[in-house]
């Protein structure tokens, strides 16, 4: 009687915790922080934050960039950042977020125009392309050849590594980046960020 006594508090006190855990009210959590859980199995968005912060910080420390700021900022355009990791993920999470720190930074301005495969922002490549005798006040759209060259090209790619002890699983993922001088064609910069994650399954840090 004891023992049964015993397990009966025992599923009273664990059906009150799942209880308490599954009423606990929805909540806005800061995705740059630790707060957010935790998928071995993918990139989180914590992860893309971390590693876009810290490969941008360190781009902008590069004796590369000491000539330019806001009277003289150089113009950066997206090259292919590939996806090679087993998971789908955009990667316009890295870059969007790298790029408006190089903006904020008054160094950088960046293309939308000139970029691997299709312009990010089509409508002003149409609009430089117009026909003298398109319906268009002519005096808002550019000239042509008065597009800038991009200084210099940012391209990379975000590779993952995993391995499986019994029911421990890790996953380590390489975030590289490369800044190419336009001109010389040579590499300019190098930026590498690993984030390695290990656990048996997703976890919510509190």
């Amino acid at each position: 009687m004891k023992t049964l006594s015993h397990l009966t508090a025992s599923l009273v006190i664990g059906s009150f915790a799942a209880l308490f855990v599954g009423c606990a009210p929805n909540k806005v959590i800061d995705p740059t922080t630790e707060q957010g859980i935790t998928s071995v199995d993918q990139v989180d968005i914590q992860d893309f934050s971390r590693a876009a912060n810290d490969m941008a910080t360190d781009l902008l420390k590069s004796p590369i960039l000491a000539k330019y700021g806001p009277d003289r900022q150089a113009v950066l355009a997206i090259s292919l950042i590939e996806n090679r990791t087993s998971a789908q993920l955009d990667t316009d999470l890295l870059v969007k977020r790298i790029r408006m720190a190089l903006i904020n930074s008054g160094k950088f301005t960046t293309s939308t125009v000139v970029a691997a495969g299709a312009a990010e922002d089509p409508l002003v490549r149409e609009n430089r392309n117009l026909r003298k005798d398109d319906e268009f006040d002519q005096s808002t759209i550019a000239a042509k050849g008065t597009l800038k060259a991009p200084d210099f090209t940012l391209s990379g790619k975000i590779i993952d590594i995993r391995v499986r002890d019994g029911h421990l699983r890790q996953a380590s993922y390489d975030f590289q980046l490369s800044l190419t001088d336009k001109n010389s064609g040579t590499t300019v910069w190098e930026g590498l960020k690993t984030i390695t994650k290990q656990g048996r399954h997703n976890a919510v840090s509190w």
